[in-house]
């Protein structure tokens, strides 16, 4: 049987930029050390169409308050990530970016940017939970 840990380096930069969902491309990065090695933000086609992610609400029965879980229309993925300033506040999407507001309270709103949190998550640890 062939060993996939050993393609060369340019046919799996050819290959991971090919890859349209960034679940798969998550998925790319967890197969062995070469793959995660070419699985980088600049090999990522992130100019591709897709389709969105939804953010659902605050499960209030969780222990877990810190994160929020995102729907994938595509294939019913549902993906739970730690956001910082979520707990008790308000989340919402705007253009790519996630805005999270305290309720009752008057405050400056926190940003942060989508691609930016579901491109550092170290994905391959995490794969237990789902």
């Amino acid at each position: 049987m062939a060993d996939w840990s050993e393609l060369q380096h340019d046919l799996l930069v050819v290959i991971v930029k090919l890859i349209n969902l960034i679940e798969d491309y998550l998925s790319f990065r967890t197969i062995c050390k070469s793959w995660y090695v070419v699985a980088t933000k600049g090999n990522f086609n992130s100019d591709l169409p897709r389709v969105p992610w939804l953010m659902l609400a605050e499960d209030e029965d969780d222990d877990d308050r810190t994160c929020r879980k995102f729907f994938s229309l595509y294939n019913g993925m549902v993906l739970k990530k730690s956001i910082l300033g979520a707990v008790g506040n308000r989340c919402m999407e705007s253009m790519g970016w996630l805005i999270t507001i305290g309720k009752g309270k008057i405050r400056s709103p926190q940003f942060m940017e989508i691609r930016r949190f579901v491109m550092d998550k170290n994905y391959g640890s995490d794969l237990q939970k789902y």
